[in-house]
């Protein structure tokens, strides 16, 4: 189920800081390790995914207000992926491959024209770096239980950036 966020180009433009972009924050409640993070979004992109940039920035400020500068690029890569499920989005990775933090923030730029409505369905963050395939994924967090659960933010309305709680899970 898609949540609010949209990161189409038929999203308001957000123009305080001068340019047309999404904060997309988590926070986990304490610092954490995280190890890999998955940005599921609604539909199968019309556009190259290199028009749709991305900044990360972390936080163990308490009151979540310094973020200090963007973590630079060679420490992290945010990779398109589609799956024959009909799941896609953007897998996380960083370079050491665990970082620890209190809070995460994804910052998408438009490079140019990208299509209507992208609308994010799940920011999914993990303590370590499973498989290199996202369906298999499924099977090893409810084996280890590496799922985070963390209290989700977002720079406009939000109704849900993650799916409900399965049994067995806090």
């Amino acid at each position: 189920t898609p949540t609010v966020i949209n990161l189409g180009d038929n999203a308001a433009p957000v123009r305080d800081q001068g340019g047309d972009y999404r904060n997309l924050v988590l926070d986990f409640g304490a610092v954490q390790s995280l190890g890999a993070a998955y940005l599921y979004v609604d539909r199968r992109l019309t556009f190259l995914p290199q028009l749709m940039a991305w900044d990360l920035y972390f936080s163990d400020d308490a009151e979540g207000f310094d973020w200090g500068l963007p973590v630079p690029a060679g420490q992290w890569s945010a990779t398109w992926f589609e799956l024959e499920t009909g799941r896609q989005g953007w897998e996380i990775r960083f370079a050491g491959g665990e970082v620890t933090h209190r809070r995460l923030k994804l910052v998408n730029r438009k490079l140019g024209p990208t299509m209507g409505d992208l609308f994010v369905t799940e920011l999914e963050p993990f303590t370590t770096t499973l498989s290199t395939e996202p369906e298999l994924r499924s099977r090893q967090d409810a084996e280890r239980g590496t799922r985070l659960r963390a209290a989700p933010q977002a720079a406009i309305p939000l109704r849900r950036i993650t799916g409900p709680a399965r049994p067995g899970r806090r």
